[in-house]
């Protein structure tokens, strides 16, 4: 019997070793209560995984808190720019608002102002139209007189259609002025020469002025005995323009006629000489025309 216990105790031992509990003895018996110890190791096994269990909770609680703070965050800042994005647009709309308002009240001011302007003029007294004063009429020339001589004599000795148009030209010392026919030019000329009641005897002057539709030759006549001038224009066509000379009247025509040709290109029929007696020979147009175009801009 004692044999028995002391193997049963070398037993215990051994399982005690290799489980680390301290096993309960019955005071009576003296038998290990193997299940008592066996529960106990296990209550201690529980108890230490709670407590783990609590630590893993107690440390997965800061990053919780963090990711939670992360996210209400991001929805404050989300929030922030909703709101912010509100805020420009209103203010947008104001100012577009504002502008528009501003626009309509120029406008209106506008309106009223010419409203205000128009009934202004309607209560202005009218005033009564000034009658234009009309300039009285030239006193009669000193020189009319002689021109309607001029013209009587000239139809009653070439005919009534002699004479294409007349004048007094004030503004040269009231110089009376004829125009002639061109192809009747020289037998006029040849009348206000030498006939005594003309007695033209001087040719003064003689050019022409191109008026762009057509040209036009001038002659300024005197009478040394009776002290009275005279202006004859005679017109021609631009193209292929010609005018009969006078030089058998007048001797000093010749080269005033050699001018009009060279400046105009004017062609005196019945001309001694008609050539250039300023430019070359060979010069291309007739500078004093109008359309006149110089092959040598530096001319």
């Amino acid at each position: 019997m004692s044999g028995e216990r002391e193997k049963q105790t070398d037993r215990t031992k051994v399982d005690e070793a290799a489980t680390g509990a301290s096993p309960l003895v019955n005071d009576a018996s003296g038998e290990v209560t193997k299940k008592k110890t066996v529960t106990t190791a296990a209550d201690d096994v529980t108890k230490e995984g709670k407590k783990d269990g609590a630590r893993l909770e107690k440390g997965d609680a800061p990053l919780a808190k963090k990711e939670k703070n992360v996210g209400a965050a991001k929805a404050v800042s989300k929030e922030n720019a909703a709101t912010d994005e509100r805020a420009v647009s209103k203010a947008n709309d104001t100012t577009e608002e504002k502008a528009a308002s501003k626009a309509k009240a120029a406008v209106t001011a506008k309106v009223a102002a010419k409203k205000k302007q128009a009934a202004k003029a309607k209560a202005r007294p009218q005033r009564s139209a000034k009658a234009k004063k009309e300039e009285p009429p030239p006193e009669p020339s000193p020189k009319q007189p002689l021109l309607d001589d001029y013209l009587q004599k000239l139809k009653a000795e070439l005919g009534t259609d002699i004479v294409e148009a007349a004048t007094i030209n004030r503004l040269n010392d009231h110089l009376p002025t004829i125009r002639v026919k061109r192809e009747q030019w020289a037998v006029v000329a040849q009348l206000l020469h030498t006939d005594p009641f003309f007695d033209f005897d001087y040719l003064s002057d003689l050019t022409a002025y191109d008026e762009q539709d057509y040209l036009s030759v001038v002659a300024h006549l005197l009478s040394l005995s009776r002290k009275e001038r005279l202006a004859v224009h005679v017109h021609t066509e631009r193209e292929a323009a010609w005018v009969p000379s006078v030089t058998s009247v007048w001797a000093a025509a010749n080269w005033n006629e050699r001018e009009v040709y060279d400046l105009f290109g004017i062609d005196f029929r019945g001309h001694p000489n008609l050539t250039r007696i300023m430019m070359p020979d060979d010069w291309v147009g007739h500078p004093l025309r109008k359309d006149y175009e110089p092959l040598d801009e530096e001319v």
